[in-house]
């Protein structure tokens, strides 16, 4: 026997742990990405979100079923291979019957820990999912030891033992899975085979309908029930490399690469038309404007106040919220969207942008108590994420190891969703026509125009999908008009995506050569990414649109009224202050730099935005709605494509006079916000701005 702690112990544990790993790979893969999922922020307020669902109990089936369903299928993989005999098993290791029974177990226990752990930093209501996640999982494991248990009970009871001392019932038998008749004799090998084909028609359902897959299941419950799926495809790749010793991991991974040169399937969507609307220009903008508002008073030409929003990034939680701001603007200030000229959107601003923008242009009249507010935030608390899920971890995960451009990709999937979840709230399908449209429906007025800020990655410049031209603009000079770049049209949809493309959540727009009808044989030209890259907060457009502004009215009197809308709770009160930030020590020499070209981009983003308050303070007025940290007991909402009620409860409360919305104990915010909407209240109003 080897001494526990000896040098030769040690090295066969070592062994042996170094072959576990190795076999059950992918097991440990999925266990690693779900907890990963799990404790960030938009995993945290997914679990709140299944817990306040409208079924609850069949919500907590549903989820605690497909944790089950995960550890089931990672564990019973990893016992499939662990007594697989291949070339390099070390038989001459002395503790290889031990790891064979034991690792399946530990794989099996760390789903049900994973949840429980996560469920519980959620808090309430999450936490209701750690009573029925802590007796699944003990039954489960009960299943794996039931041998130990039956034996020490029958020790105890002092029965006989014999029944389970028999060597056929203390190993697994093998199964060959490159024999599918011989392996169906055994019950783990139906395991295999039944674990495959609902793989396989989770992939054709994503292939066809990624929408109604993710409609069916939330995310979260999606991912375990793809981790559980997916295993058998994982499990049959270590299985066969190790029989044969081809290196396929290897292997596929070099043909994704390979095939990555010709396989773009992330084209940006044109309108199926031939032809954008005419958009006038950002001057001929103004001028409409000024020929509506302006009036002479004696010796001068008054204008009265004109309002230009800016607004941040931030995923849903941005969009969100700059749906309740603009939309709370609208309903409580009668000839709100008259007096806007335009707005400037990055990232998830953009989204909340263009959602308000189709309900102004007409789209709430079928809907929504007729209140803007309700229309825009209705559709943004849909969630998203879901069928963007959906489409990533079937058709658009696939499409990485095919050599040839076949399906849907996932931005598309991910706009499709948008257009639907507006046609649901509002009734219209604002949202799915044309951008450069937009505004210009039936004769209406080219205000407020949007400007939804994109970053050309090409060049590493903005790159600005406008509803007016802006491309013979001096004020523009530094943009680059989108729609004049890619030279055709496109939805209303696809433009606030083209701003709000997260790196690897949604994949960068590409754009081709050759006539608007073949968009897909020509050569990719160029492709575009999130516009927060560049700059975060929309204030560098809206610092050009303010200077256009100025030269277009130069002699007349004009009240300029600047909005910028953040929501990173984070953000200190004046963002002209430099903040100590954290000094991490850990692998500072790589990390220091990855750190640095992330907080200069949220820094370069703070400065252009003290830049448009000092711009507007000169000639007019300034209102920063914004989120705080306060005692941080609701946390930040989630970046990502989904909100639970919990958190948009939250996000309503930085403005809303709303029982239950959660606020924080210090509101220092939702006053500044509050006076910030009387404010803009009573500068459109016929007192003026004091």
């Amino acid at each position: 026997m080897i001494p526990r702690y000896s040098a030769s112990s040690l090295a066969s544990h070592w062994q042996m742990i170094s072959y576990s790993a190795n076999i059950c790979r992918f097991s440990l893969i999925t266990l690693l990405a779900g907890c990963v999922l799990l404790l960030v922020g938009q995993g945290q307020d997914l679990i709140i979100s299944t817990a306040e669902h409208a079924n609850k109990l069949i919500m907590i089936a549903l989820f605690v079923g497909s944790t089950l369903l995960w550890a089931m299928s990672a564990a019973l993989w990893a016992r499939i291979l662990m007594w697989t005999e291949f070339p390099g098993t070390p038989h001459d290791n002395p503790f290889l019957d031990d790891y064979r029974r034991q690792v399946p177990r530990y794989i099996a226990l760390l789903p049900f820990l994973v949840v429980i752990l996560a469920s519980w930093k959620a808090g309430a209501p999450a936490t209701d999912f750690i009573g029925p996640a802590l007796v699944t999982g003990i039954i489960f494991l009960s299943y794996f030891y039931r041998r130990e248990i039956f034996q020490k009970s029958a020790h105890l009871l002092k029965m006989k033992t014999d029944r389970f001392d028999r060597p056929e019932l203390q190993a697994t038998p093998a199964i060959d899975l490159l024999s599918p008749m011989q392996s169906m004799k055994a019950w783990v090998g139906r395991f295999a085979f039944a674990t495959t084909l609902a793989g396989l028609v989770l992939l054709l359902w994503g292939i066809v309908s990624p929408l109604t897959l993710g409609s069916l299941f939330n995310a979260l419950i999606l991912i375990m029930i793809w981790g559980a799926t997916f295993l058998p495809l994982g499990s049959w790749i270590t299985f066969t490399a190790n029989k044969t010793g081809l290196p396929l991991v290897t292997l596929s991974l070099v043909l994704a690469v390979i095939f990555s040169a010709w396989n773009d399937n992330h084209a940006i969507r044109p309108l199926k038309r031939e032809t954008q609307a005419q958009r006038i220009s950002a001057s001929e903008l103004v001028d409409r404007w000024a020929d509506n508002h302006c009036q002479k008073k004696g010796t001068t030409v008054d204008c009265g106040p004109m309002v230009i929003v800016a607004t941040a990034g931030g995923g849903i939680r941005a969009a969100y919220w700059t749906g309740l701001v603009l939309g709370t603007l609208e309903d409580e200030i009668p000839g709100f969207n008259d007096r806007l000229l335009a707005i400037s959107g990055v990232s998830g601003g953009s989204l909340g942008a263009a959602v308000y923008g189709g309900v102004v242009s007409g789209a709430h009249a079928n809907g929504c108590n007729g209140k803007v507010m309700e229309c825009s935030t209705g559709v943004l608390s849909i969630d998203y994420l879901s069928p963007l899920s959906a489409s990533l971890l079937y058709p658009d995960l696939l499409q990485r190891f095919l050599p040839v451009a076949l399906f849907t990709g996932r931005g598309a999937t991910l706009e499709h969703a948008w257009e639907q979840g507006f046609r649901e709230i509002t009734g219209t399908d604002a949202l799915a026509q044309s951008f450069s449209a937009l505004g210009q429906i039936d004769n209406m007025k080219p205000w407020p125009a949007l400007f939804l800020n994109a970053t050309w990655s090409n060049n590493g410049r903005r790159i600005v999908a406008s509803t007016v031209d802006i491309s013979r603009e001096p004020a523009f000079r530094l943009a680059n008009d989108q729609l004049g770049v890619i030279n055709y049209d496109i939805r209303l949809s696809t433009a606030a995506h083209n701003s709000a493309r997260f790196p690897y959540v949604s994949p960068p727009g590409s754009w081709h050569k050759g006539k608007d009808s073949d968009l897909v044989a020509g050569r990719i030209k160029g492709r575009l990414q999130d516009g927060g890259l560049f700059e975060n907060y929309g204030a560098e457009t809206a610092m050009e649109i303010l200077a256009l502004v100025k030269s277009k009215l130069a002699g007349k009197r004009y009240q300029p009224i600047i909005i910028q809308i953040s929501s990173d709770p984070t953000l200190p009160a004046d963002l002209a202050k430099s903040p100590r930030g954290h000094v991490a020590n850990f692998g500072y020499e790589v990390m220091t730099t990855i750190r640095t070209m992330a907080n200069t981009r949220v820094g370069r983003g703070s400065e252009a935005a003290v830049r448009l308050r000092d711009m507007a303070t000169t000639t007019g007025s300034y209102a920063h709605f914004r989120m705080c940290d306060g005692d941080n007991k609701r946390g930040e909402p989630p970046l990502g494509w989904a909100l639970s009620p919990k958190a948009q409860r939250a996000i309503r409360g930085y403005l809303l006079n709303e029982t239950g919305n959660g606020t924080h104990k210090d509101e220092k915010c939702k006053p500044e916000n509050i006076a910030h909407v009387t404010m803009i209240a009573q500068c459109l109003s016929s007192q003026g701005c004091r």
